[in-house]
């Protein structure tokens, strides 16, 4: 609702500039915003790209002198501040909408039934398979643990001992020198060791994840045959929720009926679809037919 609004806006200004470039241009293009107001609205990224250009050029002139070590820490600074204000900015004015819209965000909606229905049912069978470490056997214990001390291990030395393990090479020098592996190459035998122990412990979690996936196979395909049980129930208990929040309060009863009725229309077969107690005008769907039932219940 921020970036439909017309015009411009501090909050449409700051999620086109401080947004993830491809997500929200993708989003813009879905909701067909103009062309020229995002291109408007994105211009006040130049405070934030002058600085981060800068900031490469006067690095790569620091070993000329001080100064342009101290300028290109001081244009890397100002990115970083800027950066920090357009996405401060965001989360205020996503926050900003939500606690002004949050009834007609969070409510539910007749049409998102079934969305809502593969939610509770992820959300259902990740409770069912949630594993904790009592359960977990020793075995699967000691090989998790072992791999990620060896991965801990390995990251400190890397971080200790770096020279010992990498060579250097500037993004300055030339491409020809570059020699990739030896005393003066750029990854030395300590790294290539460190690196493949790194690897054997990742074995760790490998192991974990193919004894938990097993472990699960069962929970989940009891919370399968579960969940096709309570689906009808959900769904009309869900159905009466939405009418509920989208007309008002009305007698539970009735909308009860009428939620019942919509779900075994909705399930016959397609020549069976319209109800026999139900009078549908040419090219009335029986969502509207309903819809209408239930506005007429709550009224």
């Amino acid at each position: 609702s921020v970036l439909r609004r017309p015009g411009m806006s501090f909050g449409k200004v700051v999620i086109l500039c401080g947004g993830p470039d491809w997500p929200t241009s993708v989003l813009a293009g879905m909701l067909k915003l103009s062309v020229w107001q995002c291109l408007l609205g994105t211009c006040p990224i130049i405070v934030n790209l002058v600085p981060l250009t800068l900031t490469g050029s006067f690095y790569l002139k620091r070993d000329n002198s001080e100064v342009w070590a101290r300028a290109g820490n001081l244009m890397f600074t100002l990115t970083i501040l800027t950066s920090v204000v357009f996405w401060a900015g965001m989360a205020w004015a996503i926050q900003n909408e939500f606690a002004k819209h949050h009834e007609a965000l969070t409510k539910p909606k007749e049409e998102f039934i079934e969305l809502d229905w593969l939610d509770f049912r992820s959300e259902f069978t990740t409770k069912r398979c949630a594993l904790t470490w009592a359960v977990l056997p020793r075995s699967v214990k000691a090989i998790f643990v072992a791999g990620a001390a060896g991965l801990v291990l390995v990251s400190q030395v890397f971080f200790w001992r770096f020279k010992l393990c990498f060579g250097q090479f500037g993004v300055t020098d030339d491409i020809a020198t570059l020699i990739w592996y030896g005393e003066d190459g750029l990854v030395r035998l300590p790294a290539v060791i460190c690196l493949a122990f790194a690897s054997f412990c990742w074995c760790g979690k490998w192991y974990f994840s193919w004894w938990s996936a097993r472990h699960r196979r069962a929970p989940a395909e009891a919370a399968a045959r579960e969940l096709e049980t309570m689906e009808a129930d959900w769904k009309r208990n869900r159905l009466i929720q939405a009418s509920s929040a989208k007309a008002g309060p009305a007698p539970a009863a009735a909308l009860e009926a009428k939620a019942k009725e919509w779900l075994d229309v909705s399930q016959s077969p397609p020549t069976q679809l319209q109800p026999p107690s139900a009078h549908v005008e040419p090219g009335q769907g029986y969502v509207d037919y309903m819809q209408g039932q239930l506005t007429s219940i709550s009224v």
